[in-house]
């Protein structure tokens, strides 16, 4: 891939002297690097794959410098690159996302190249790959020490190496590690479980169309596992613990707050986004939005820290506007209008929802066609609010 492959391999001859490393360094971004004598030395620095002004997209560049006994002139080779995870005496594999530098779902680079000399040194620290620290997965959360193997292989030949360089970073992994993904997926689906309980509480009472959607959402939750039978027992238990607490005394606002914490500290997006979609779904259960079921999910996605767009997105797919039955539901608040906007971010507010929902007064479906007619009156009444303000 061009954004991890270094474009130009500078080298050089100098006879048949062969090159000995005698001074161990530093990098000033990872821990430590390691020599091998009559190898090759690796040293990396901190990258960034991110566009501007886009989240940050940790990334590592890899530059070897060093000695390569080619043997003879113009041989092709290969550059080989792997990391694998090191705990104590353990060696784990490292999981790659992209499917153009990965081997049997490992992080596995490689680039063809050609030694034009017998005995080839690198003299300054040359570009090898830009190693999308981002994209990888290894075996456990929290603070690891990987270890780059670098390599330069003849071609075709996996097992003898002409040259080779080991490195070993720090790295804080922030996500789930694979082997603790069963454990992290399974308590992540009885709090979502436990906060769509909490959810359908917050009117005053449980309903059973409620319940029968957080059932629901249960059963398609433990499909696809091989101990889904003990899944979905664990999630009816919380179930009933969570309706336990809730008859004992405990809040749903703090049940809210509590689980949401935990969504949070565990930094599992997909798994927060799923928890809004069950409650707003739980909310619609009943085909109406009370004034505190419209709190709570406001409530629950500024806990969740879901972005506005998304949340009008869930909205769209899963609550009607006629579900809004309470008439002091103030009407931007039904059309689900981010707060705080000036009158005239309103207005281009109002503008941009009347389009997306004029074109779905021809939907084929004739409950999102009616919602759609419904909505754009809406949105027409408060642009008139709107502009009578403006005018003022």
């Amino acid at each position: 891939m061009e954004g991890f492959i270094c474009p130009a391999i500078i080298v050089f001859l100098i006879g048949c002297y062969i090159w000995e490393v005698s001074q161990r360094g530093s990098d000033d971004s990872q821990a430590y690097q390691q020599v091998i004598a009559d190898g090759l030395t690796l040293t990396s620095s901190i990258c960034d794959f991110s566009d501007p002004g886009g989240e940050p997209l940790l990334g590592l560049e890899l530059f070897a410098e060093g000695t390569i006994e080619a043997g003879f002139e113009n041989r092709p080779v290969d550059w080989v690159v792997t990391i694998r995870d090191m705990e104590g005496d353990e060696e784990h594999a490292i999981l790659c996302g992209i499917a153009e530098i990965s081997e049997d779902d490992c992080y596995f680079f490689t680039a063809e190249t050609e030694l034009p000399y017998e005995v080839t040194i690198i003299e300054e620290p040359m570009l090898v790959t830009s190693i999308p620290l981002f994209a990888l997965t290894g075996p456990k959360k929290g603070p690891r020490i990987w270890e780059i193997n670098a390599f330069i292989l003849p071609r075709g030949n996996r097992t003898d190496p002409l040259s080779f360089g080991t490195l070993r970073i720090s790295h804080s992994q922030t996500c789930v590690g694979y082997t603790e993904y069963a454990a992290h997926s399974r308590q992540q689906d009885q709090n979502i479980t436990a906060l769509a309980v909490s959810m359908a509480a917050t009117d005053g009472s449980v309903s059973k169309r409620e319940m029968a959607i957080i059932k629901s959402f249960c059963a398609q939750r433990v499909a696809s596992y091989e101990d889904g039978a003990e899944r979905k027992s664990a999630l009816l238990e919380t179930m009933s613990v969570t309706l336990t607490k809730l008859q004992q005394g405990t809040t749903t606002k703090t049940l809210i707050v509590d689980y949401c914490r935990e969504f949070r500290e565990a930094g599992d997006a997909e798994c927060c986004i799923d928890a809004y979609r069950l409650c707003a779904q739980v909310a619609a259960a009943d085909d109406v939005i009370e004034r505190r079921e419209g709190n709570a999910l406001r409530f629950i996605a500024e806990q969740l820290k879901i972005d506005e767009a998304l949340v009008n997105e869930i909205h769209d797919v899963n609550i009607k506007i006629h579900m809004y039955g309470d008439a002091n539901t103030p009407s931007v608040n039904r059309l689900g209008m981010p707060i705080g906007l000036t009158l005239a971010d309103q207005k281009k507010w109002l503008t941009q929802e009347y389009r997306k929902w004029r074109k779905r007064q021809g939907s084929s479906n004739p409950q999102t066609a009616d919602d759609a007619s419904e909505r754009c009156q809406l949105i027409s009444d408060c642009l008139v609010d709107v502009d009578k303000q403006l005018e003022q």
